[in-house]
């Protein structure tokens, strides 16, 4: 490019910014309240913000908590949503039936693995040699581990004693009784949350091979357990198929009594093992060859299957704790929910859910609806509270529905239906709505809005009609459900804020309506 086209496209740069700047110096100020008139297009446009709303916390304590595709196992202590504390019962299955594991067959050992779910953070570590002690760790820091890992834990392993049967539905209330003694039992568990990669050397210290280990809980669990109900139970009917075999043994329960520490998300269906190591007689053994094993190393798998059962059990304690007051009444059979409440509280794996009413005073509504608006753009905003602190992570989204049920297409916001991405509802951060942590949630229910206000033209009886639709309680739930810990507290309608103009959830209508005789005489 030479210097005479250079300065040319500067030049008509330059004249583009100034057109810019002239353009939007000439434009009302996107969050002024109030209206403009545009002259060319004959309209009157506004932002309303002052619909009368109310917001407050309901618990459904009916979670089904069968069929997850993760399970939830520890229990951590929260200052404003008090001890949760979750449980698991997940069956097995033979990866092979009717094994035939040998003659004089002995377990060297039994190894469960489970995975961890976690975003990585990765460093390498490199031994002076520079070669075989190179090592890679990977921290896991993510919401699917909530609460403080480095906090002990008690940790049992039981044997389950209840049938599940995997096409029925149980819920988070589930009693998960057991059997015998544990079968593994730590009093101080502590979670190690580093992948390793393990680098192998030839001998001119180029890499040959390289093995790399995840995160993971991995348990030596003991022997006698696994050599009394599997290996001594071949060619008995115990092993002959998987239902026989699950009636004898039921599954598994992980548990803890722990009050603090950590709950860790887990996919027992993906990466997940539990490998018997034995012995058994070789069969080519020859003692007068060299070398000749008189024993065979194996391994033998139990296997998590996801047409099997599987079920979590969650326990809170809100009373003898240090949960918030304000969580504490509102779950009481007494509140009154009327005028609303000055925190919510959300949380997907307990039950807690956000209630909000639209226009609860019919007088403004019935305004509204006289003012011939065209809704351009309806936003319900949810402030997080500064309460809620950084220390447990907030869902990264909120599902917001309608009524009491999500069974059917009827019970979904509109919007949601006809365009779900803008339909939002994920955790945001913008410094000019709010100060400070400035957390918030939107969502889009333009849709929503206008049938409540402009209703909705039907023909009835060959008469068109306009019809509202019920203004029934909106509900906000946690998007990860009853699969995740992650909670959050969010200002309510009463809740006292330092800044008395700051508004803590509110619904905002970008409306516009035909400007009347009147509007253009005021205008002029």
């Amino acid at each position: 490019m030479n210097l005479k086209s250079f300065i040319k496209i500067a030049s008509g740069l330059a004249i583009f910014s100034i057109l810019i700047v002239f353009t939007n110096s000439c434009k009302k100020e996107d969050n002024s309240i109030g209206s403009d008139f545009l002259h060319d297009n004959k309209f009157i446009t506004g932002i309303f913000r002052d619909s009368k709303l109310i917001s407050f916390t309901s618990l459904n304590d009916t979670v089904v908590t069968s069929k997850s595709s993760l399970n939830l196992f520890g229990s951590f202590q929260d200052e404003i949503f008090g001890m949760t504390r979750s449980s698991f019962a997940i069956q097995m299955s033979l990866s092979m039936t009717d094994p035939d594991f040998g003659e004089e067959a002995v377990i060297d050992s039994v190894v469960l693995t489970i995975p961890y779910l976690g975003k990585n953070d990765t460093k390498t570590v490199t031994g002076s040699d520079g070669k075989d002690s190179t090592i890679t760790f990977t921290n896991y820091e993510t919401d699917s581990i909530f609460g403080d890992p480095s906090i002990p834990m008690e940790f049992k392993i039981s044997e389950f004693n209840k049938i599940l049967n995997p096409d029925s539905t149980y819920f988070s209330t589930i009693d998960l009784p057991t059997t015998g003694a544990p079968i593994y039992e730590d009093a101080s568990y502590k979670a190690n949350l580093h992948e390793i990669t393990l680098l192998g050397h030839n001998i001119d210290g180029s890499v040959k091979d390289t093995t790399v280990i995840p995160a993971a809980l991995r348990l030596k669990l003991p022997n006698k357990f696994f050599q009394e109900r599997i290996f001594d139970k071949e060619g008995t009917a115990v092993l002959a198929n998987n239902a026989n075999f699950i009636t004898d043994l039921n599954g598994l329960v992980f548990s803890t009594s722990s009050d603090n520490g950590a709950i860790f998300s887990l996919n027992m269906l993906s990466g997940s093992s539990l490998n018997i190591y034995y012995k058994s007689k070789n069969e080519d053994y020859d003692p007068e060859v060299e070398d000749s094993e008189e024993l065979s190393k194996r391994d033998y798998e139990l296997k998590f299957e996801a047409k099997y059962a599987r079920v979590n059990k969650f326990e809170f304690d809100r009373d003898n704790y240090s949960a918030s007051p304000s969580l504490v009444a509102q779950l009481r059979g007494d509140y009154d929910s009327t005028q609303g409440a000055d925190f919510i509280y959300i949380q997907g794996m307990s039950g807690l859910e956000a209630n909000i009413k639209l226009f609860t005073d019919m007088d403004q509504l019935k305004a509204l609806r006289d003012s011939n608006w065209i809704i351009n753009e309806a936003s319900l905003v949810y402030r997080v509270s500064n309460e809620n602190g950084k220390k447990f992570a907030p869902p990264y989204r909120l599902y917001m529905f309608n009524r009491d049920s999500m069974k059917t297409d009827n019970f979904r916001i509109i919007d949601e239906i006809a365009e779900p991405v803008a339909f939002d509802g994920f955790l945001r951060k913008d410094h000019r709505i709010f100060t400070g942590e400035n957390r918030y949630y939107r969502f889009r229910i333009t849709k929503h809005i206008h049938q409540l206000i402009n209703g909705v033209k039907e023909n009835i009886d060959g008469i068109d009609t306009i019809t509202y639709p019920n203004n029934y309680p909106i509900k906000l739930v946690s998007v990860a459900g009853k699969e995740s810990p992650s909670r959050v507290e969010i200002n309510g309608n009463n809740a006292k804020v330092s800044d008395p103009n700051a508004k803590n959830f509110w619904l905002e209508i970008k409306h516009s309506r035909e400007a009347t005789k009147e509007d253009k005489e005021k205008e002029e």
